[in-house]
């Protein structure tokens, strides 16, 4: 069997779930923010 493509998708899937994972909080600290200051 090839692990190459396999491994690949794996550290992808890692980066995209830490990304999104990091996009999440600065969503909600810029939510935060917004709310209070309406």
């Amino acid at each position: 069997m090839n692990f190459g493509p396999l491994l690949s998708l794996h550290f992808t899937l890692r980066i995209l779930m830490s990304s999104c994972m990091k996009f999440n909080k600065y969503f909600k600290l810029w939510f935060t923010n917004s709310l209070e200051q309406l």
